[in-house]
């Protein structure tokens, strides 16, 4: 799935898959761009960048995980094509002016593996497997003891054993779940990490009733003894109007 980018970000990622003329106008006039020992400045060198790149390999690029830093939006992507090496995570460092990009640095993750990119992957794969779950023991695997849970229902727990239970019995009223992540955000600094997400639900109960929902839902982690610990866990539906799950950003 896709993370939630900024817009101007998300239009670099659809135009690097097209021609390079589209590419170029994603950035500012005097934009300047670093990648493997090369710096490019402005639109002219930076659309020359992506025609070499285009002539000599086909690829593509996959964004995994987004986080902010600093004054920098980072993007980690997995580069797949015919170059050697494929494929091949890279770490693109982003800085915005209005609806341009005015710099990037694309900085390859290290072989054994940049520390936030796999956090960032590890805590979606912890968010997957609890949107897969069918039972407490499941969807409280990687919770700390002392976890806070506010979920949809009139409901909130402290600790694993209240929640664990309060799954089963929700679990046990279910005939199947059926859940899509639609958007995902994830930021890690330092021992924490946090991942927000807009879910689809569709939930058919054992007595033939259907429910759809569209949730939102926000996971606090924090990095304990080299494993990560979902420390909070806050889940609602919107109140009022229905919503349709688009994010404002401008």
């Amino acid at each position: 799935m896709t993370p939630n980018l900024p817009r101007p970000i998300a239009a670099y990622f659809a135009a690097d898959a097209g021609d390079s003329q589209k590419f170029s106008e994603c950035f500012t006039g005097d934009a300047v761009v670093k990648d493997e020992g090369h710096t490019y400045n402005g639109s002219t060198a930076i659309r020359q960048w992506k025609e070499s790149a285009s002539a000599k390999y086909a690829y593509t690029c996959e964004p995994l995980a987004c986080e902010h830093q600093g004054g920098n939006t980072v993007v980690t992507s997995r580069l797949t094509g015919n170059f050697p090496g494929s494929p091949l995570n890279l770490r693109f460092f982003f800085a915005v002016e209005g609806d341009k990009i005015a710099s990037l640095e694309v900085i390859p993750c290290e072989p054994s593996g940049d520390s936030r990119a796999n956090d960032s992957e590890a805590l979606i794969s912890i968010v997957r497997e609890m949107t897969e779950s069918m039972t407490g023991a499941q969807s409280t695997r990687h919770w700390s003891e002392d976890a806070l849970w506010f979920d949809i229902p009139p409901f909130a727990s402290r600790g694993i054993q209240p929640a664990l239970q309060f799954f089963d019995r929700v679990f046990g009223s279910f005939q199947s779940c059926q859940v899509d992540i639609l958007e995902m955000d994830v930021v890690v600094n330092g021992d924490m990490g946090m991942v927000c997400t807009i879910q689809r639900v569709n939930v058919v109960l054992k007595n033939g009733d259907a429910k759809r929902l569209l949730v939102r839902e926000t996971d606090c982690f924090e990095n304990r003894n080299g494993a990560w610990k979902l420390i909070h866990q806050h889940a609602s539906v919107p109140s009022g109007e229905d919503w349709d799950g688009q994010i404002v950003t401008a």
